[in-house]
């Protein structure tokens, strides 16, 4: 930039200029988790407009994430399940791709064309940590600032799925089962902790083909885990 506005970080790199964009926050909501079929946990479906938008969730219980799914081309969904019985509540952020509104008070910074790219007042994604790699060799705890209120942006489903068919001693059609586990998530004012999650059954379903000849058991990890901790103090 040959002229204008450069704000650096203590890193010595550009941190705001007339190219600087942002996610802006542009809803909050408090959700209640509904009853999830697991013994001592509840979860809550989220649906977002946007699939460039994150969703942060935030609440001081363990959660892990189910599934994450596209619904339609612009709309996605995450199940959180959580340590917790049905009605507990989080509070969910939807951060979106989107310029910031103009509030006419403080520094604001435009471009060359005129366009708004930062305003102070906007309550814009602030990224405490990111963490991304394999989930089996980041579980433990990792300390943030104290006093501060976080919550986590999930990108990428991660943990293991696994199948295994009993038969039956009455005769009846065997049953395949399917089993999933996947890395929980535990935020407080002051640290962020990172745990296996127990393994759960999500389905079970007759086995019908091949003369009651069950398929092999099948172990699949699903290693690559990708986590965002957003600091929401405030917001």
């Amino acid at each position: 930039m040959a002229t204008g506005i450069q704000i650096f970080n203590d890193a010595h790199t550009v941190q705001i200029d007339d190219t600087y964009f942002n996610y802006q926050l542009v809803a909050k909501a408090s959700l209640a988790s509904s009853a999830s079929g697991y013994v001592r946990q509840s979860e809550v479906k989220i649906t977002v407009s946007g699939l460039s938008s994150l969703a942060a969730i935030q609440t001081d219980l363990k959660h892990c994430v189910a599934s994450i799914a596209s619904v339609d081309a612009n709309t996605w969904s995450m199940r959180i399940v959580l340590d917790a019985p049905a009605g507990t509540s989080i509070v969910v952020y939807h951060f979106a791709a989107k310029p910031p509104a103009s509030t006419r008070c403080g520094l604001q910074i435009y471009d060359s064309g005129g366009k708004l790219r930062f305003d102070a007042a906007s309550r814009f994604l602030r990224v405490q940590k990111v963490l991304s790699g394999d989930y089996r060799r980041m579980l433990g705890e990792i300390h943030l600032p104290r006093g501060r209120t976080y919550a986590s942006i999930f990108s990428r489903w991660a943990g293991n799925l696994k199948t295994e068919g009993v038969t039956s001693d009455t005769g009846a059609y065997p049953t395949i089962y399917y089993y999933w586990s996947a890395p929980g998530v535990k935020l407080t004012n002051s640290k962020l902790q990172i745990s296996q999650y127990s393994e759960y059954q999500t389905s079970d379903h007759p086995w019908f083909e091949g003369n009651f000849n069950l398929p092999p058991p099948s172990n699949h990890t699903y290693p690559e885990f990708m986590l965002m901790i957003a600091d929401v103090t405030g917001y």
